[in-house]
């Protein structure tokens, strides 16, 4: 399956210095491949002088990802596996923090141990065959979605870049508003790539009242999927079900448009109380399991800047010791993508 978070466009959006490279590992025999896409980041300036030679981590980039094979067979995977630690060793690979394909159950693509880890759920809305999408929907959201109509909301999708631009402003302040981790602030440079990849492989939709926004959302699309993106609402001009008549006008015009499905993701949490997880749950039809991966591949050097990081960053170790990546925390360091979805 195509996926857009496995394409470079998608990968390259989320270099953000020179030396993060969007790479994709590739293992083949005869016509079996076993194909891994990553962000491969420098380590932070300040831990460079604890080795002689660069050293490096991987992430996938924000959304989902890791490994995926036209091939389930387990020699075959343990032996792609297996040739992909080993590159990380002479690269200088200390540590790798993966997010699976909730969609693709790629967990499985990888050997077996204990770094890899249920996370949570994710929700899905089924696009393929016929009949009305809004029937698959909860009595609640068919309720809101009603609601948003008969308050005058308008859903339609957006063509010109003054409307990204109103979009973007608008997230930007429910970011603010929410008090969202720094790691959801995106740049000026990030939202012109995102607004690229919009117009070639994706889509803007919005809701407004009285010509004015109140809802809108990103999403991304590959061959037969969508993905919820980003989302934004406007308190001041906020009306109920705007963003659930988003999420089905983006629906209707992806199954026009060939796609099978439309992944919601999951909630801020692992709880199945998340609010959010609720509000996607009731827009979509299935339930995924989303699994984490965690592994160092160089000890000695991982524990030096970890070592290191926690005597600077005493505060920031309180909150983000435990993650994999911790040392990506705190002053002067970019926060990582760990467990954000």
């Amino acid at each position: 399956e195509a996926d857009i978070y496995r394409s470079p466009e998608y990968g390259g959006m989320h270099c953000d210095t020179e030396a993060d490279r969007f790479r994709m590992f590739v293992y083949r025999e005869g016509d079996r491949y076993w194909i891994y896409p990553f962000l491969l980041r420098s380590l932070p300036s300040m831990f460079q002088n604890i080795v002689a030679d660069p050293m490096h981590d991987i992430e996938t980039p924000y959304g989902y990802g890791g490994p995926y094979s036209n091939t389930g067979e387990r020699e075959f995977v343990l032996k792609a596996d297996s040739a992909f630690r080993d590159w990380c060793c002479e690269t200088g690979v200390i540590a790798e923090f993966v997010r699976f394909h909730p969609l693709d159950s790629n967990e499985k693509m990888f050997a077996q141990g204990p770094y890899i880890v249920r996370d949570r759920q994710t929700v899905s809305l089924d696009l393929f065959g016929d009949g009305d999408i809004r029937t698959r929907l909860s009595k609640n959201a068919r309720s809101m979605i009603n609601r948003a109509y008969k308050s005058g909301v308008k859903v339609f999708l957006a063509q010109s870049e003054q409307e990204f631009d109103q979009f973007v402003r608008i997230y930007k302040q429910t970011m603010t508003r929410l008090a969202a981790d720094e790691f959801y602030n995106f740049s000026d440079d990030y939202f012109e790539q995102l607004r690229k990849l919009v117009c070639s492989s994706g889509m803007l939709v919005l809701a407004t009242h009285s010509g004015t926004i109140s809802a809108g959302a990103i999403f991304l699309k590959g061959k037969h999927r969508l993905h919820y993106h980003l989302s934004a609402s406007d308190p001041e001009n906020f009306h109920s079900g705007a963003t659930n008549a988003v999420i089905l006008c983006a629906a209707e015009i992806g199954r026009a448009k060939g796609m099978k499905r439309l992944h919601l993701g999951g909630g801020n949490s692992r709880s199945e109380d998340d609010s959010l997880f609720r509000f996607k749950r009731r827009m979509g039809t299935d339930i995924h399991d989303f699994w984490i991966g965690k592994r160092i591949h160089n000890e000695a050097v991982y524990r030096a800047v970890c070592n290191e990081w926690r005597q600077d960053n005493a505060e920031a170790a309180e909150i983000y010791g435990s993650r994999l990546l911790c040392y990506r925390y705190g002053k002067n360091l970019r926060v990582g993508e760990e467990e954000k979805l």
